[in-house]
């Protein structure tokens, strides 16, 4: 029975590091694309301050 249990615990264990592993790999992909979203969103707010600032200045 303890000996049973044992290998239920690896079992779970190395399941767990499985998932561990998956979730990891989201997390970088999930961080990439926000980083891309972020720069994106910079790049069009300075073009639309450059539009703004170039009509005042006119």
């Amino acid at each position: 029975n303890i000996e049973q249990n044992v290998t239920a615990a690896n079992d779970h264990i190395i399941a767990g590091n499985g998932q561990l592993t998956s979730a990891s790999r989201h997390q970088k992909k999930y961080r990439k694309k926000l980083c891309w979203l972020l720069a994106i969103f910079l790049i069009i707010a300075i073009i639309v301050a450059v539009i703004i600032i170039l009509k005042v200045a006119l």
